[in-house]
C-alpha cells in the first residue's frame, strides 16, 4: 500500500514526473547515439570525451573540459539551440550569442577594439617589409560593419574600422617601402552592390573581385569567366546567430582552371571543393579551405603574357580565398601562406625566392585578433 501511496503523490507532481522521464531519455540517448566530432549546422569542431588524468582532476581543468563535452555532444542539441533563438526571436530580441541582425537581414557580430593587437601586427609587418627587397603590397580589408555602416544596429559594439584604417593610409613612417591599397576606399563605392553576405562573416566573390580589381595592375575581365551560383547559403555569422528573419545568401563561384593546385601535399586539379556546396560551410570551396602552405601553378588559358615566369608570396586569411583564383591571371606560380598553420621559416622562404612579390591580405577582424603575426619573423 506504501506503495501506492508514493505512485499517488508523484501524481500531483505531473511536471516532475516530465523533467524526470525527459532527463532520463536523455541520459539513454546519451549512451546509444556515437559522439559527433563536426557541428554542421555551426560550422565547427565538437569537443570530444577529455582523457582522464590525475593532473586535471587535480587543477579542476577535468571537469571543465567534461563540462565542454557535455554541452557539445548532447542529444537533441541542435534542436535546442534552435528553439531557444525562436523564443527570442519572439521577445523581439534582435541579438544571439553576440551576433545581431541590422538593417535589410545583415547579421554583425560584437568585438572589441583591440588596437594594441592591430598596432603589433602592423608593426610586425613593417618590420618584415624594412627587411626584404622583395616587392610588397598590403591590403587591408575592411569588414561589412566597416562598409555597411547604415546596417549596424545602432548602439551595437564595434571598433570603428574607417577611422583606423583612415589613421594607417595617413601614418606614411608605417608600412613605408610597400604599396598600400586602400580597399576601404574601393569597397565603399561599391557599397549599394552585394559586396558582403548578410549571414557570413566574410566578403562576397564579387567584394572580392573588386578588391583583386585594386590590387591588379591589369585586372581578369570578369565577364570572359563562366559564373557559378548556390543559393541557401547561411554562414557563419547565422551560425552563431540562429535567430528568425534571416535571408540565406547566394554564393558566386567561377571555375578559373589551373595547371596544378597543392594543398599539404596533396595534388588538386582545382581551385574549388564544389562538393562543398552541398554542406554548411559551402564559403569552403573556395581553394578547399584554409592550409599552412600551397601553391598554385596557373593555366596559360588565363595566365597574361606580363604574368609568364611571375612568382607571388600572399599572407592570407581566409577572406583571400575568394579573391585568389583571379590572380592566376597575374602570377603564374603563387604561393599561399596562413601563418596560423605555417610551420616553417617565413625567412627562409622569401630567401629562396627573392624575385616573388610579397602580397598581404588580411581582413580587419584578423588584424584586430590574431597573434600569428610573429611568425614572420622566423
Amino acid at each position: 500500500m506504501k506503495q501506492f501511496e508514493g505512485i499517488k503523490k508523484l501524481i500531483h507532481y505531473p511536471l516532475t514526473i516530465v523533467f524526470s522521464a525527459f532527463l532520463l531519455s536523455i541520459t539513454v540517448l546519451g549512451l546509444i547515439i556515437p559522439d559527433k566530432e563536426v557541428s554542421e549546422w555551426e560550422n565547427r569542431y565538437l569537443t570530444k570525451a577529455p582523457e582522464v588524468r590525475l593532473a586535471d582532476i587535480a587543477d579542476g581543468s577535468f571537469m571543465t573540459k567534461y563540462e565542454n563535452y557535455i554541452n557539445d555532444q548532447m542529444p537533441l542539441r541542435d534542436g535546442f539551440i534552435k528553439l531557444k533563438a525562436s523564443i527570442e526571436a519572439v521577445l523581439l530580441k534582435i541579438e544571439n550569442n553576440s551576433v545581431a541582425r541590422g538593417k535589410d537581414s545583415y547579421l554583425f557580430t560584437k568585438s572589441e577594439n583591440k588596437t594594441d593587437v592591430f598596432d603589433k601586427n602592423i608593426s610586425i609587418i613593417s618590420e618584415f617589409i624594412n627587411n626584404t627587397d622583395n616587392f610588397v603590397t598590403v591590403a587591408i580589408a575592411p569588414n561589412a560593419a566597416g562598409v555597411l555602416t547604415n546596417k549596424v544596429p545602432k548602439g551595437m559594439i564595434i571598433p570603428d574600422q574607417k577611422e583606423k584604417l583612415s589613421e594607417l593610409m595617413g601614418n606614411k613612417s608605417l608600412l613605408s617601402g610597400a604599396r598600400v591599397v586602400d580597399l576601404s576606399c574601393v569597397l565603399l563605392t561599391h557599397e549599394d552592390e552585394y559586396i558582403y553576405y548578410k549571414t557570413d562573416h566574410h566578403w562576397t566573390t564579387l567584394g572580392a573581385y573588386y578588391a583583386y580589381s585594386a590590387i591588379s595592375d591589369d585586372p581578369l575581365d570578369l565577364s570572359t569567366l563562366e559564373k557559378g551560383e548556390k543559393d541557401g547559403f547561411l554562414g557563419t555569422l547565422y551560425a552563431k546567430y540562429k535567430g528568425l528573419f534571416v535571408k540565406p545568401d547566394v554564393i558566386t563561384y567561377y571555375d578559373i582552371p589551373i595547371r596544378s593546385f597543392v594543398t599539404d601535399d596533396t595534388l588538386r586539379n582545382s581551385l574549388l571543393d564544389k562538393e562543398k556546396l552541398l554542406v554548411f560551410d559551402k564559403y569552403g570551396m573556395f581553394l578547399y579551405g584554409n592550409f599552412g602552405k600551397s601553391e598554385i601553378v596557373s593555366d596559360e588559358s588565363i595566365l597574361s603574357e606580363e604574368g609568364k615566369g611571375k612568382k607571388l608570396i600572399i599572407f592570407k586569411d581566409s577572406y583571400a580565398n575568394c579573391l585568389i583564383p583571379f590572380l592566376t591571371h597575374d602570377y603564374e606560380y603563387i604561393t599561399l601562406i596562413d601563418l596560423r598553420y605555417y610551420k616553417d621559416s617565413v625567412k627562409e622562404l622569401v630567401e629562396n625566392n627573392k624575385d616573388a612579390d610579397i602580397l598581404f591580405i588580411n581582413n580587419f577582424d584578423f588584424l584586430n585578433e590574431d597573434n600569428h603575426f610573429y611568425k614572420l619573423m622566423k
